[in-house]
C-alpha cells in the first residue's frame, strides 16, 4: 500500500510520490526561542518526529530540517525586559528546547537550523526580489507586494487575517502599498541586532528565514513543509510567495501538513493567551516523557486535542501498561508479519497514530501469537512510536 496524506493545498487525501525516488525532503517550521516550549508544541514536534519516523519504516531516505527563529521582536523584545543580549536570550531558550525534544525522544531531525547562521542567505534571497519587482521600499524596510504574485492564496483559499492566525508578526506600516504586504527586512533600529546590507542594514522578517533556510538545505522545491495549523496563513503563504516568486517554479512544497491545536477548555494553547502549560512543567509533576508522547499519539496528528489532566492520566497509565508488559517478555523471536503489515497500513493513512496503537494492543491480546515474537514486533513498530521501550535484561529465552 502508498502512502496517503491529506495535503492542505489541494483540500484531499493524496497518494504520496516524492519528487525524487526514494528519497524524502521535510521542513518543519521550528520554534521562536523566548520562553520555554509549552506541550501544545510538544504535540506538533512529536507528531512530526514520527511522520518522519514512519517515512523511514517505510524505507525512504529521509532528510529532515527543523529551523530555530533566533532573531525576531519577541525575542528582543523579552531581552530587554531581562537586560540581556538577544542572541544571549536565544541561546538559553534553543538549549531548554533541545533539551525539551530529547526528553521527548524527538530524534529524527537531521539538521535545527539558526536563521542567524543563514544571514548571507536571507540577504540573497531578498536582494533577488528586489530585483525581481516583488519587493519595495518603505521607512522601516522592505516588503513583499502581495499583489505581485497572482497565487498569493493558494495554500489557505484567502489572502486576508482571521481569528486563529499566528499574528504576532504581522508588519504594520501605513505607508504599505496592501494591508497584507508583509516585511522582508527590517531596517536597522537603536538597540536591536542588525547586519550590514547593500540595501540598507537590518534584519530579517519573519518569513524570508524559513525560505532561505530551506533554499539551501533543501532546494528550492521539496516534498513535505509541516507545522501547525496557525502557521497556515499567513506565514505559510508568505513562503509561498517568496519562494514562488524568486525561483519561477511552482510547486515550492509538493504536499503542505498541518497538525491540529492543543486546546485548554476549547481554546487554543499560546503564550499569547497565556493559557499553557510548559512541557518542563508537566515533566515535574512527575508525568514521564514517555507517556506525554504516548499521549500526543492517542490523536491523528491534525486532529486537535483538548487537553485534560484526567486524559493524560489515562494515557499514561496505557504506556506503563505497556512498558511493564514489553518489560515482562523472553527474547529471541521475530518480527510477525501479519502484524507488522497491518501496522504499517495504519501509518500509510495519513500517519494514523491512534490506530497503529490499537494495533499494538490487538498483538498484546493476540494468543496465537508468541509472547517471543511479540516482543520483537513491538520493538520494531517502537521504532516508530518512539517509547523507548526496553525489554527487561533478566528476561531470556
Amino acid at each position: 500500500m502508498a502512502t496517503k496524506l491529506y495535503n492542505t493545498l489541494t483540500g484531499k487525501l493524496e497518494e504520496f510520490e516524492p519528487i525524487e525516488s526514494g528519497k524524502v525532503k521535510v521542513f518543519v517550521c521550528g520554534p521562536t526561542v523566548y520562553d520555554f516550549s509549552h506541550i501544545g508544541h510538544g504535540k506538533t514536534y512529536t507528531q512530526f518526529d514520527t511522520i518522519v519516523r514512519a517515512l523511514r519504516y517505510s524505507d525512504y531516505e529521509v532528510s529532515y530540517v527543523i529551523n530555530i527563529t533566533d532573531i525576531d521582536d519577541k525575542i528582543i523584545k523579552r531581552a530587554h525586559e531581562r537586560s540581556m543580549e538577544p542572541s544571549a536570550l536565544a541561546e538559553e531558550y534553543e538549549k531548554a528546547y533541545l533539551e525539551d525534544m530529547r526528553s521527548l525522544n524527538n530524534t529524527s531531525a537531521d539538521k535545527y537550523a539558526r536563521a542567524h547562521d543563514y544571514i548571507p542567505e536571507i540577504k540573497g534571497q531578498v536582494k533577488r526580489l528586489i530585483e525581481k519587482g516583488f519587493a519595495y521600499k518603505i521607512s522601516d524596510g522592505y516588503y513583499f507586494d502581495t499583489k505581485s504574485f497572482s497565487d498569493y492564496g493558494k495554500l489557505s483559499g484567502r489572502d486576508t487575517l482571521k481569528a486563529g492566525d499566528a499574528v504576532s508578526r504581522i508588519d504594520e506600516n501605513p505607508e504599505k502599498k496592501n494591508p497584507g504586504d508583509f516585511c522582508l527586512w527590517k531596517f536597522k533600529k537603536e538597540g536591536e541586532p542588525f547586519w550590514s546590507a547593500d540595501f540598507g542594514d537590518g534584519r530579517p522578517g519573519w518569513h524570508i528565514e524559513d525560505t532561505a533556510i530551506t533554499e539551501t538545505l533543501l532546494g528550492q522545491q521539496y516534498d513535505i513543509h509541516g507545522g501547525a495549523i496557525d502557521l497556515i496563513f499567513p506565514h505559510h503563504e508568505a513562503e509561498i510567495a517568496q519562494m514562488e516568486s524568486v525561483s519561477g517554479k511552482s510547486p515550492f512544497v509538493r504536499y503542505w501538513l498541518h497538525s491540529g491545536f492543543l486546546n485548554i477548555k476549547s481554546e487554543k494553547m499560546s503564550k499569547s493567551l497565556g493559557n499553557f502549560l510548559t512541557i518542563r512543567e508537566v515533566v515535574e509533576k512527575g508525568v514521564s516523557p514517555s507517556a506525554l508522547r504516548y499521549y500526543f499519539l492517542t490523536a491523528q496528528y491534525r486532529t486537535p486535542m483538548d487537553f485534560s489532566w484526567e486524559g493524560l492520566e489515562a494515557a499514561g497509565n496505557a504506556f506503563h501498561k505497556l512498558e511493564k508488559f514489553v518489560a515482562s517478555l523472553p527474547r529471541g523471536g521475530v518480527v510477525d508479519t501479519l502484524y507488522k503489515n497491518k501496522f504499517k497500513e495504519k501509518l500509510e493513512n495519513d500517519f494514523n497514530t491512534p490506530q497503529a496503537l490499537s494495533v499494538v494492543w490487538g498483538l498484546i491480546k493476540d494468543k496465537e501469537v508468541s509472547l517471543e515474537d511479540k516482543l520483537a514486533t513491538i520493538l520494531d513498530f517502537d521504532k516508530v512510536l518512539g517509547l523507548a521501550l526496553r525489554p527487561s535484561p533478566q528476561v531470556s529465552h
